[in-house]
């Protein structure tokens, strides 16, 4: 299988990276700064090209443009994609309806919203297509896509949402763990020691989350002793309004998301 990268910046980038443990994929890649590709190709052992010739050879084209740049690379490039070309938009907000408008309509596209844990296989996307994706090019596509991590198709009107919340969520993720290291240095951890202690009781506090059949909150409540140390934390956090800080996090991500598609 041929797959090529318009676009090398980080999701594109991450995307790659956790894509060529595969061997038998090849994969082609250009960017408009070519020694963006040209570094990442010799990373990876990919190809660096010119679009013309990474549209000539790939089953699937990843593209890794910003959403006001998106048209603009769909009306340079669907003259020239291979016939049965799989085109993958990962462009916040921009719907299936764009795209096919975009590509005159006759194109199998994808959309997706991966997040940046996909560099090293861990982490969680969720896609839709149009009519014109095949049952054997879906299966394909999910099958390359298992190598980045957790995979889900979902309607498409549950992009936006999904994307508030596992695509933007990481930067939240890091900005806990951050304050976790930070914190950890004040009551006199080493900063590496710090942020490997958050780092893992992260990891493993989300598989608990996922794996048990407890919810969220009466797992908190279940490491909570009463007069212990973790009450005495959650008591603050509660007071701070952490989780309303979160709840409108995601909600003001979302409709971002809502506004980034109807400016495309």
């Amino acid at each position: 299988m041929k797959v090529g990268f318009i676009g090398a910046g980080n999701m594109g980038g991450a995307l790659a990276r956790a894509i060529s443990a595969e061997k038998q994929i090849n994969i082609y890649i250009y960017d408009i700064h070519s020694e963006k590709s040209e570094g990442l190709a010799r990373e990876i052992g990919a190809a660096a090209c010119e679009l013309d010739n990474l549209l000539a050879v790939s089953d699937f084209v990843f593209l890794g443009v910003k959403p006001n740049k998106i048209f603009d690379v769909c009306n340079a490039i669907k003259d020239k994609i291979k016939p049965n070309a799989v085109m993958i938009s990962m462009a916040a907000g921009v719907t299936l309806a764009q795209l096919d408008e975009a590509f005159g309509g006759a194109i199998p596209v994808i959309r997706m919203m991966p997040n940046t844990p996909v560099t090293y296989g861990v982490g969680m996307t969720a896609w839709c297509k149009n009519q014109h994706v095949t049952e054997d090019m879906a299966q394909n596509f999910i099958k390359m896509m298992m190598l980045t991590g957790a995979i889900d198709e979902i309607p498409e009107e549950k992009i936006d949402a999904f994307c508030a919340i596992a695509g933007c969520g990481p930067a939240y993720a890091y900005m806990f763990i951050n304050a976790l290291t930070e914190a950890g240095e004040k009551c006199g951890l080493d900063r590496n020691q710090a942020l490997f202690y958050a780092s893992e009781m992260l990891r493993g506090s989300a598989l608990m989350a996922e794996k048990s059949s407890l919810s969220p909150k009466i797992l908190c409540q279940n490491v909570c002793s009463p007069g212990g140390s973790t009450i005495e934390g959650v008591k603050v956090l509660e007071t701070e309004g952490f989780e309303d800080a979160v709840f409108k996090a995601i909600v003001a991500a979302f409709h971002r998301t809502k506004e980034l598609g109807k400016q495309s």
